[in-house]
C-alpha cells in the first residue's frame, strides 16, 4: 500500500468503539459509533483517503447501509494495538507473516443474524474489526469481501475460515 511507503511500512492506525467518534487519526473517521446498527462515517478525514480520492470504493454495493454509513468495510483489529482509547496503533506490514493469507479490510456485519445465514444484516459499526467479538457481512452470495494484506481482493465464506482470516494461518492470533 503506498500509505505504507509514506509510513516506514507501518499500517495506518484504527479508531474503536466509543470513544473512537468523532476521533482522527484512523484509517477512515466516524462521527456516530453504531452499536447495534451501522455507524455514520467521513471517509475523506480518514488517514488512507488520499490515496483513493474516491469516497463510493468504501461502500460495498451489497451493503444495505452503505449510502446512509459511508462506508462498509472494517480494518483487521489483529494488526493493531488495542489501547482502549479509541485511536490504535497499527503493526508493521513487514511483521505480517503470511500477508497473501492475512484480512486487511473486510465487509464486517452487525445487528445480529439475518436470514441469509452467519451474515449480518447490517453495516460496520465502526470501521474495526474486533476479531473477539465481531462478525463479517455476507451482502453477497460467495459471502464476504476481504481485501488482504498483499494487496489481492476475493469474496470468500470468511467466517467459515475465521481465525485463517484473521491470522493468515489457523494458529489463532487474538484473545
Amino acid at each position: 500500500m503506498l500509505c505504507e511507503e509514506d509510513s516506514d511500512d507501518i499500517l495506518p492506525q484504527a479508531t474503536d468503539g466509543n470513544p473512537g467518534q468523532g476521533l482522527a487519526g484512523g484509517w477512515t473517521f466516524y462521527s456516530t459509533f453504531g452499536g447495534a446498527e451501522a455507524g455514520r462515517f467521513d471517509v475523506k478525514q480518514g488517514a488512507i483517503y488520499s490515496y483513493t480520492k474516491e469516497a463510493k470504493i468504501f461502500e460495498s454495493s451489497g451493503d444495505p447501509d452503505a449510502k446512509t454509513s459511508g462506508n462498509s468495510f472494517a480494518f483487521n483489529g489483529a494488526l493493531t494495538t488495542w489501547t482502549g482509547t479509541g485511536l490504535n496503533p497499527s503493526t508493521s506490514s513487514t511483521a505480517i507473516d503470511a500477508p497473501a493469507n492475512t484480512m486487511l479490510l473486510g465487509e464486517e456485519g452487525c445487528g445480529g443474524p439475518s436470514l441469509v445465514g452467519y451474515g449480518y444484516s447490517r453495516g460496520t459499526t465502526d470501521g474495526y474489526f474486533n476479531p473477539g467479538t465481531d462478525h463479517f457481512s455476507k451482502f453477497h452470495p460467495g459471502g464476504s469481501v476481504v481485501a488482504f494484506c498483499d494487496g489481492h481482493v476475493k469474496i470468500l465464506q470468511a467466517e467459515d475460515h475465521f481465525v485463517e482470516t484473521i491470522c493468515g494461518s489457523a494458529v489463532q492470533c487474538f484473545h
